[in-house]
């Protein structure tokens, strides 16, 4: 490779060379040790720096030793660069990052998504075990129950939670006891998934004076969710029929559309 071959040739390291001499006119040469640049304080940044303007200044400007000047000045200063800029870097110890930290937005984003599905998952599955149980067979009534004292809490506590038990207390001597009993038999066959009952106000063993009867009492779960004392006064009209008993029902919440069959 000859000389000018070997000054263009990018594989060329001239801060290693020590082939480059002084030429005979007695032009400035390079040595190696002005190549190296000493990373120590900035008074030798600040002398470094002198040294290359003025060797820029002062070396060939064309020809073979004008590209040997262009490359070792750009080479020198790119070093000088770099050192200050280490030289200005602040050093964090790794131990300092205690806390496992996300390598970028991404990853970021993908801890928040699958918060965010795995939550979803678990309202759906919940949703969908409600469903299933609200679709599970059903118990279907769909007649008026007669009780006695025995039977009355087994009705009671034996029903589902989501089954009103609805009991009529009354006398059938009572003319409002005989119509509300006409009206609970239709109310049966309309809404068969609540369970209507009747017991004589005598079979309970309570003392009822005859002016509270009818009565009707609501359960649900074993519990008395409504106590309708003179039911009669619960009826915004005088008639006691299908509709205003009905209404007076669908208003307490007694009866819903999820009772009607």
């Amino acid at each position: 490779m000859s000389g000018l071959e070997r000054i263009l040739d990018p594989r060329t390291d001239f801060d290693d060379s020590n082939d480059i001499r002084q030429d005979e006119s007695g032009s400035e040469g390079f040595s190696d040790n002005e190549d190296k640049v000493k990373m120590l304080d900035s008074s030798t940044y600040e002398k470094t720096a002198s040294e290359i303007l003025s060797e820029r200044s002062s070396g060939k400007l064309t020809g073979p030793k004008g590209v040997i000047a262009d490359y070792r000045y750009a080479r020198k200063k790119f070093d000088m660069k770099q050192a200050q800029t280490q030289s200005s870097c602040v050093h964090i110890p790794s131990s300092l990052f205690n806390e496992p930290v996300a390598k970028d937005f991404d990853e970021l984003s993908d801890a928040d998504d699958q918060e965010f599905f795995e939550a979803y998952r678990k309202k759906r599955l919940q949703e969908l075990s409600q469903s299933t149980k609200s679709l599970a067979p059903r118990e279907i009534f769909g007649e008026v129950y007669q009780l006695d004292f025995d039977s009355y809490n087994r009705a009671v506590d034996s029903a589902n939670g989501d089954v009103p038990v609805i009991i009529h207390l009354h006398e059938f001597h009572i003319k409002l006891c005989q119509e509300l009993h006409s009206v609970f038999t239709e109310l049966a066959g309309t809404y068969k998934y609540a369970k209507f009952c009747e017991i004589p106000a005598a079979a309970t063993q309570s003392k009822f004076d005859e002016i509270v009867l009818p009565t009707v009492l609501v359960y649900r779960g074993g519990k008395l969710v409504s106590n309708l004392v003179r039911f009669i006064d619960e009826i915004s009209s005088p008639d006691l029929n299908y509709n205003t008993v009905e209404g007076v029902f669908l208003r307490l919440g007694v009866l819903t559309e999820f009772q009607r069959h």
